[in-house]
């Protein structure tokens, strides 16, 4: 019975993480990010833990657009998305019973 409550875990985590890479680039793309700077952003689920990343060749774009910068107001698109734990444990709930019951 453990396996498939961890089985279920480990897909119910990859399936969220790649629901949050979709996300995350939509939300990239509709906070005004460059098309080419939203695409390279990535989430990904490993040990236990969601990350993100981006092309390293856009760190100063992503910084910058995150951030804000010279000529840029600051957006916040990655940290509404790592602040949105209640919507995210919400999400990774419903994922998680629907591995349960396939498994």
């Amino acid at each position: 019975m453990q396996k498939t409550f961890t089985k279920a875990f480990k897909k119910a985590s990859e399936q969220l993480a790649r629901e949050m890479d979709t996300q995350l680039k939509r939300n990239a793309a509709s906070d005004g990010w460059p098309q080419n700077v939203a695409q390279g952003l990535t989430v990904a689920f490993d040990n236990g833990t969601f990350s993100t990343s981006h092309n390293p060749a856009h760190t100063t774009m992503v910084f910058d657009m995150e951030y804000g910068g010279e000529t840029t107001a600051p957006k916040g698109t990655l940290r509404k998305m790592h602040n949105s734990e209640k919507e995210l444990t919400d999400r990774f709930a419903v994922i998680y019973e629907k591995w349960l019951v396939k498994l």
